[in-house]
């Protein structure tokens, strides 16, 4: 790839950029041109060298790419750059396989239209289809995978802008698909104290699992990649900075980072549940004695047997034949963590020490997930600021 530069006629601060890519088989030459500002020459071919090195990143010698062609090509390349967890990545080419693809994957990149994406993303609302991905009575994909593909969509064709692939950005005029996801359930004190007396029949791992996670509110691959090396005894604290995470072309693996650099955080173990970590170290430190350091080498706080990590569905599934089980009101493991949530703010803690204590990166993330607790209890929240007014009557009397 070879690039040139000139003055655009008539004009004193714009300049043509030109990329040339060779010639296709019928002969033509493939180009991109550019229109860009620069003060003088030695400007004008400073951002020819940017533009050239960026190009070079993405295969865009062919005017007829298809949006599978670069959205697989943006992924690979994408991923390296922003150096994506590899559980991300798998995300992405799942949405990009299983919905991208069979509907818009063959259309030419410069041929798509705010039209037709927007009634892809229509389609994507309304059609019902009996999948195991789709587990709403209805079998419709639910509004947050939905979103998933509309930012997914966006971050391709914005770069296929910026690279001049296509003359403008269809998604600029293609507004997020409506709907929220499905709010998490404020379980009642009964709910959970029937939790409570179902655990004392399982085993000790599953037990000190659950109760970690409810009193702490650890995301499913946070729990599962907590290691005693991270736990501080006096300060009873566990420093979460890894997670445990799974892709069908990797397995199970310990990834050395979180969710977010938010959720890097020291998690407060409660006293009621300090004797049970307790007695899981002293099992941890006989087993390590006798099977070596090759076993469970991150010293995790929970494994298989082997000492290897735990797969995160490992416990979504148990959690869930859990419940069934004890005829528990139907609940996900996951709604353990927005349990722990809603009872902060049904305790009246504020928004930035309930982020801390979640490891969530912004409050409005919060709120629409977990302020429907709010709400529910606006009778509470009333009365609370009644007592918390009620000198006023002496003043008015």
């Amino acid at each position: 790839m070879t690039g040139t530069f000139r003055r655009k006629k008539g004009t004193s601060d714009k300049w043509v950029l030109t990329a040339r890519f060779g010639y296709d088989p019928k002969g033509k030459e493939i180009r991109r041109d550019k229109t860009v500002k620069a003060r003088n020459k030695s400007e004008a071919q400073h951002q020819l060298g940017l533009w050239l090195s960026e190009l070079e990143k993405y295969d865009v010698n062919t005017e007829s790419a298809t949006l599978t062609a670069f959205s697989k090509d943006w992924l690979t390349k994408y991923a390296a750059m922003e150096k994506l967890a590899p559980r991300t990545v798998d995300s992405y080419r799942r949405l990009i396989d299983r919905y991208i693809q069979p509907n818009l994957g063959n259309v030419a990149l410069k041929d798509i239209t705010p039209a037709m994406i927007t009634d892809f993303l229509a389609k994507l609302l309304t059609e019902k289809r009996n999948e195991k991905q789709r587990r709403s009575n209805d079998k419709r994909l639910s509004p947050l995978t939905v979103k998933s593909v509309y930012y997914l969509f966006g971050h391709i064709m914005r770069t296929a802008y910026r690279l001049d692939q296509i003359p403008s950005n269809p998604m600029e005029k293609v507004d997020p698909p409506k709907g929220k996801p499905k709010a998490p359930k404020i379980f009642k004190a009964e709910t959970i104290r029937q939790l409570f007396i179902a655990l004392t029949e399982e085993n000790h791992t599953y037990q000190l699992l659950i109760l970690l996670d409810l009193t702490t509110g650890c995301r499913e691959g946070e729990v599962l990649g907590l290691s005693w090396n991270d736990y501080d005894e006096e300060a009873h604290t566990i420093h979460v900075h890894q997670t445990v995470q799974y892709t069908p072309g990797k397995g199970t693996y310990l990834y050395p980072h979180t969710k977010t650099e938010n959720s890097q955080r020291d998690i407060y173990v409660i006293p009621q549940l300090r004797s049970m970590l307790k007695e899981a170290r002293s099992e941890f430190e006989h087993i390590k004695e006798h099977a070596g350091k090759q076993w469970n080498p991150y010293d995790l706080i929970f494994y298989l047997s082997d000492g290897t990590p735990m797969r995160p569905n490992t416990i979504s599934n148990w959690f869930t034949n859990f419940i069934r089980r004890h005829h528990i009101e139907a609940m996900r493991f996951h709604d353990l963590r927005g349990y722990f949530a809603t009872q902060l703010m049904i305790n009246g803690h504020s928004l930035p020490d309930i982020i801390k204590r979640t490891g969530h990166s912004k409050a409005s993330t919060l709120l629409d997930y977990y302020g429907h607790a709010i709400e529910e209890n606006k009778e509470v929240i009333n009365q609370s600021i009644t007592t918390t007014f009620d000198n006023i009557k002496k003043i008015s009397s």
